[in-house]
């Protein structure tokens, strides 16, 4: 908390009492926020290894980050990396199909 305070520059207490007036336990809000950080890390390195992405989100340990990111994404942390990791094998290929596509059209017309 005294970290937001200190960002946003209000005291703790309006920090606590806005949390508190949204209905959002601090705890709550901090885990999000490390979930978040734990996807956006995934999504500028998808072959991190897990285990330091719960490191580097301020978890304890591995097992902690895992059961809290499949409870607010519903899947494991390395599925939701996994997924990252197709998306990204086929998002060349769409390109690729993309140009092809508009270089046949240029030659047509």
């Amino acid at each position: 908390m005294d970290e937001i305070s200190i960002e946003f520059k209000i005291s703790k207490i309006t920090v606590a009492r806005r949390l508190k007036e949204r209905n959002i336990l601090f705890k709550a809000y901090v885990n999000e926020q490390r979930i978040e950080k734990a996807k956006e890390i995934m999504r500028n390195n998808p072959n991190k290894m897990i285990k330091d992405i719960a490191f580097e989100t301020g978890f304890v340990n591995v097992d902690s980050f895992n059961r809290l990111f499949k409870k607010y994404e519903l899947i494991s942390p390395k599925q939701y990396q996994d997924n990252l990791k197709r998306k990204l094998k086929n998002k060349p290929q769409q390109n690729r199909y993309t140009a092809v596509c508009f270089l046949i059209l240029i030659l047509i017309f």
